[in-house]
């Protein structure tokens, strides 16, 4: 059985945009030789438990007219764009798998040890047009496939291009798909079809994500850190952008949310250590995809505090609020959505895995090759204790900020805190955690004190909306008058907060 690295990039496309991407200039000039059309019918194998699937594993028999061909890869990286990984592959007699010919010796004790019966899973059926290109120097493969993915009465449709990497440098997969995306509307599909298939079958909808913890050496480059901090925020944001298409679950926004603020928080921690430009191109790009969002989440949070099902003699007042409040929030969804299928978030990915690979986005000084790139630990220790004496300062006026001032601390809180958690293993466990915990205190505190301003701005759009509806008037009005007792609870506990901070020791 042929062993192999894999490298490919999928890019998902509207079947308008497909005809448009086959006559793209770019690509024409790109063309080797005539393409090849072919029918594949692949069935992919588990066990009944899928003991392959959760060990990382496809295995796959696909029939390509008389010729059957075995392939067993491993699953490329979460949230990855190009994926990379091995795969071994040999022609079969039939429609079943041989598990002798893999030749992956822990594999193959794997396989044996469970001694389950395969059986199949799922099916596609996929019209490949495949089509040689020559780029930049490097020879890939461009298949445009368009079917079906099958498991019992579930369907789903594809309609992708593929870039399959053949020799040269997988940058080049990536520079191809930015300049195609310039002329023809593209999304990274971070599923493979095997990926799709068993969601599929399993008729379950993709699952929120939280922030994974981080284990970052204290001797590692701070370069090095950076790029491990971004990559596990991107992966973040990818695993969300999967459950917010799947099924728009509003723990997902907050969570997609969520990783693109830690990502902001790992461009202002190591600024120092940036190129300028693609630093300033990063703020912008994530500024922009996390104001796509914040509508969504602002309705969210007001829907579900205020605007809950009640009984009482504001029942149907409320009621009648939280009817406009939900299509509001509808169309706060639909530009949400929008940002995600659109081209300039296609260049934001597409950009971050070049830079991934490449590590130009790091000045000279901070590449993982450099030999004297500066460690995290020191890094770390000079930045972090800066933004908490700075943290510090304010504090001692906690009681007299303006809500301008409140929302820019609850930004350094929310960047210090994320700067504890990146650099974990830098400073004392013991003060660390309880400054984290502070901090996520007050990032709460001061995060309830502004959902209440955003809450009212949401209630006057309701009022605007439903100005000739006299129950929803009123029921902006009992929303209202919870929204008074509540600053006053939430100014108190920002108070508190900051003197127990200010009696913590500092890092």
């Amino acid at each position: 059985m042929t062993a192999r690295d894999e490298f490919e990039l999928k890019l998902a496309l509207s079947r308008e945009n497909l005809a448009a991407l086959r006559h793209h200039a770019l690509m024409q000039s790109a063309v080797r030789r005539v393409g090849t059309r072919s029918r594949l019918v692949t069935t992919y194998f588990d066990t009944p438990k899928l003991a392959l699937k959760d060990r990382g594993l496809a295995l796959r028999v696909r029939r390509d007219g008389d010729r059957h061909v075995q392939t067993l890869k491993a699953a490329p990286a979460e949230g990855s764009t190009v994926h990379r990984r091995r795969e071994y592959e040999a022609e079969v007699p039939s429609n079943r798998p041989d598990l002798t010919l893999i030749d992956h010796k822990s594999i193959k004790r794997f396989l044996r040890r469970g001694r389950a019966q395969l059986e199949p899973v799922f099916t596609s059926e996929i019209e490949r047009d495949e089509i040689p290109l020559r780029f930049a120097g490097s020879d890939i493969a461009l298949a445009f496939d368009v079917g079906k993915i099958r498991s019992g009465d579930r369907v789903e449709d594809v309609c992708e291009a593929e870039l399959e990497l053949k020799s040269g440098s997988p940058t080049q997969l990536i520079e191809l798909a930015l300049a195609l995306n310039e002329q023809v509307p593209l999304r990274v599909e971070g599923r493979t079809k095997a990926d799709r298939g068993y969601r599929l079958s399993s008729g379950e909808a993709a699952l929120p994500v939280k922030a994974q913890p981080l284990a970052i050496p204290p001797d590692a480059g701070v370069g090095a850190a950076f790029e491990t901090i971004a990559r596990a925020s991107v992966e973040q944001v990818r695993a969300n952008e999967r459950a917010f298409l799947d099924s728009e679950p509003a723990e997902a926004v907050h969570q997609l949310r969520v990783g693109i603020r830690r990502f902001r928080a790992a461009l202002s921690l190591f600024r120092k250590v940036l190129v300028p430009t693609t630093r300033d191109y990063l703020r912008g790009e994530l500024k922009w995809l996390q104001q796509s969002f914040g509508p969504a989440r602002d309705i969210d949070v007001l829907m579900a505090d205020y605007l809950r099902p009640r009984r009482g003699r504001n029942a149907a007042a409320v009621a009648a609020a939280a009817g406009i409040a939900a299509a509001l929030r509808a169309e706060a969804y639909g530009r949400a959505r929008a940002a995600l299928v659109d081209p300039r978030y296609t260049r934001l990915l597409l950009s971050l895995e070049l830079w991934f690979d490449n590590h130009e986005w790091l000045l000279p000084t901070a590449r993982a090759d450099a030999r004297r790139a500066e460690p995290i630990r020191a890094y770390a220790r000079r930045a972090v204790a800066k933004w908490d004496a700075k943290i510090r300062a304010i504090l001692v006026d906690a009681a007299v900020l303006s809500v301008e001032e409140r929302h820019d601390l609850r930004i350094r809180a929310k960047k210090l805190r994320y700067a504890l958690e990146f650099t974990a293993g830098v400073f004392s466990k013991r003060r660390a955690y309880k400054l984290r915990a502070l901090l996520a205190d007050l990032q709460d505190a001061l995060g309830y004190a502004n959902d209440i301003t955003t809450a009212s701005q949401i209630l006057e759009a309701i009022r605007a909306r439903g100005a000739a509806s006299t129950e929803a008037i009123a029921g902006v009005r009992a929303v209202e008058r919870q929204l008074t007792a509540a600053a006053a609870a939430a100014g108190a506990d920002v108070d508190t907060l900051a003197r127990k901070i200010l009696a913590a020791k500092s890092l």
